[in-house]
């Protein structure tokens, strides 16, 4: 407990205790030293009145008898009044210590009353304490969620965001081939950009319906500036690696020049913002037989474009 959060019953108990705790140790040297004058003034004049006692029973009794029984007498007599002396002077001991034990054990009480309000100032010291470094952890917890959030939102607003907007379809000789178009809306450029893709379609040949897929090569795309677009470079999917998954087709590019169905270009980009956090986004580029039926059996377009029907970001 710090000055500063001390408050002023600390310093009136802080006060009362050393005030009543000086009284204690004055009253009992004041007690014992009077008591022990007294009992010390009362021994010696025991002591004298015990020597005159002797002296006169000495008198009457020892100095008419023979030398030897005299001398016996008067031994007999003197061990009496020195036993009877050390026996009071044991008494004036035991007195004395039964006072200063009596003061012992007041002061001894006092003691453990003042050890108890201390151990009480303490627990309150430790209470508040504790209560100053919870809430300072929990400042610090906030700090810290309102710093992360500040650079999430900085690092939102500078970010790079990449987007397909469109592509480019077409079949050439045994290929499919296309492109597509990204950009970049972000106020940041990308880095590290890389892009895969898998196309999978359905269709109806000679009386037979089929379905096919197969995966493109992923294929390090450049960097885009802050506000830019980029065309990719053309996706070649030859005949050979295309996996038709059922119906009997020996040419499956004449199948899907005579009736493709529905042809689907999923599409999975990957990237590094400035911050070098890794983003995601995944979309499905599509193109609708039915918008060839203006052609012929045979006359299927060797280009069209390929519309993002759906677009979603991972990270």
């Amino acid at each position: 407990m710090s000055k500063s959060h001390r408050s002023p019953i600390f310093y009136v108990v802080t006060a009362i205790v050393i005030s009543v705790m000086l009284a204690l140790i004055i009253a009992a040297i004041w007690s014992g030293g009077s008591r022990h004058g007294a009992a010390v003034s009362q021994n010696n004049r025991n002591i004298i009145h015990n020597a005159k006692e002797a002296e006169q029973h000495i008198e009457k009794t020892c100095l008419n008898r023979e030398p030897a029984e005299m001398a016996e007498c008067i031994r007999h007599i003197l061990e009496a009044t020195n036993q009877h002396n050390r026996a009071e002077n044991d008494l004036v001991a035991q007195t004395e210590m039964a006072i200063w034990a009596f003061w012992l054990l007041i002061v001894s009480t006092f003691a453990l009353a003042f050890t108890a309000i201390g151990v009480w100032f303490i627990y309150r010291t430790l209470s508040i304490t504790r209560e100053t470094l919870t809430q300072a952890t929990l400042t610090t917890k906030a700090a810290n969620e309102t710093v992360k959030v500040t650079r999430e939102m900085g690092h939102a607003q500078i970010r790079a965001y990449l987007s397909i907007r469109n592509g480019n379809y077409s079949i050439s000789g045994n290929d499919i081939r296309f492109d597509v178009c990204l950009a970049n809306t972000g106020q940041s450029p990308s880095r590290r950009a890389k892009m895969s893709c898998k196309i999978r379609g359905n269709g109806l040949f000679e009386g037979t319906y089929f379905t096919y897929s197969a995966n493109c090569d992923e294929r390090a795309v450049p960097d885009l500036p802050s506000a830019g677009t980029f065309k990719t470079d053309e996706f070649i999917i030859k005949d050979t690696d295309i996996v038709v998954s059922n119906g009997p087709v020996d040419n499956i590019l004449d199948a899907i020049r005579e009736d493709c169905g529905m042809l689907f270009f999923d599409i999975q980009l990957d990237w590094f913002n400035v911050f070098n956090h890794q983003h995601t986004i995944t979309a499905n580029l599509v193109i609708d037989p039915n918008d060839y039926s203006q052609h012929g059996i045979g006359e299927y377009p060797t280009f069209h474009k390929l519309e993002v029907k759906g677009m979603e970001e991972g990270a």
